[in-house]
């Protein structure tokens, strides 16, 4: 195999790769409505970013031409800050869970959820 043609095979692997987590942030935000701005926001970014690299098949490198380069820093840089944002609100989340739901010692600061179950 050429290595150009392992360049192009290992670029659409890849970008399949983007679609196929693009395609599971859509699902998510379909089922968490109270994240579904940061899952659309991180479907759009890896969505583009898959498409990026089928171009760059086309032109073989990621930093030519010049707006390919920034295109793909500019979904690195959305995906960056989808995934702080969704961090932040996963820390608040966990920071103002209720109490009364926890375990002693199990608060926030060891990153466990704690569910309450019934028992018969």
């Amino acid at each position: 195999m050429v290595a150009s043609d392992f360049f192009v095979i290992a670029n659409c692997v890849e970008a399949v790769l983007w679609f196929v987590i693009s395609v599971g942030l859509l699902v998510a935000a379909a089922r968490r409505n109270d994240r579904r701005l940061n899952y659309l926001a991180g479907f759009a970014a890896f969505a583009l970013f898959g498409l990026s690299d089928l171009i760059e098949t086309q032109t073989g490198a990621w930093w030519r031409p010049w707006w390919l380069l920034v295109w793909k820093a500019a979904c690195v840089l959305a995906i960056v800050l989808v995934v702080a944002r969704l961090w932040r609100q996963e820390r608040i989340r966990r920071a103002t869970y209720p109490p009364s739901c926890q375990l002693p010692g199990s608060g926030p600061q060891f990153g466990r959820r704690v569910f309450s179950v019934s028992r018969r």
